[in-house]
């Protein structure tokens, strides 16, 4: 976990020093506009692993058979996060604008489908990725620096296709991230008891269910990002 919590902390102290550096809306041209051939192929794929569905469903059908205490709780966390951040969004900081809102469209690169004005702080995206991508770093903390790596770049990527501000992003990781601390050391031992003292049959019945309504948001959420637009 250390190498997560290094990675995680290295990567949202340089989105925070960025837009203390030139300013909340001026480090988000600095951003992005530093394109690249690559970017434009992989960030707005990339992107999607923010989605809260589609983060959750992968979550549930990677952790769940071996993990089932922690899955549910990375459930848990993943619904209260999003929560949160929409009582933020649309309700404290319900003024702030997307940087379509705040530049002239020539001046902003964005990728995906028709772009978004309002309800910037925090970024969505983010949250979802700090807290689904910390959970991945408690069940497998070896590879925390993937997960930390992943996440940022996850972040990063709602700035590259022009949704969000660098603070909108680096608030995301630090929320997204809090929640699954906090769900973490309140919850994680209890779901772990609870399903580990279940029946060998109602563990399957349980398993059954969670992979087969996984399977079913995942498929609906990626049928929704692609065929509706590739950026939400």
């Amino acid at each position: 976990m250390k190498r997560y919590w290094a990675t995680l902390a290295v990567g949202v102290a340089a989105l925070a020093a960025t837009s203390v550096v030139y300013g909340y809306e001026q480090s988000f041209l600095l951003l992005n506009g530093a394109a690249f051939s690559w970017g434009d192929l992989v960030f707005p794929h990339l992107t999607h692993l923010g989605d809260g569905v589609i983060l959750t469903s992968l979550l549930m059908l990677g952790l769940w058979r071996q993990q089932p205490g922690l899955a549910a709780t990375a459930l848990t966390a993943m619904v209260f996060s999003a929560l949160v951040v929409n009582v933020l969004k649309f309700q404290v900081f319900d003024e702030w604008r997307r940087p379509m809102g705040v530049f002239e469209p020539e001046t902003v690169r964005m990728l995906g489908r028709a772009p978004e004005y309002y309800f910037s702080f925090p970024s969505g995206h983010s949250t979802s990725a700090g807290t689904g991508f910390t959970f991945l770093a408690f069940a497998f903390p070896r590879r925390g620096i993937v997960w930390g790596m992943t996440a940022l770049l996850t972040a990063y990527s709602r700035i590259y296709v022009g949704s969000h501000f660098p603070l909108d992003v680096a608030a995301g990781l630090v929320l997204g991230a809090t929640c699954a601390v906090g769900a973490e050391r309140l919850l994680r031992k209890r779901m772990e008891n609870y399903f580990s003292g279940l029946e060998a049959l109602d563990c399957r019945r349980w398993r059954i269910a969670v992979y087969v309504l996984a399977s079913a948001a995942l498929c609906v959420a990626l049928s929704n990002r692609y065929v509706g637009g590739w950026v939400g």
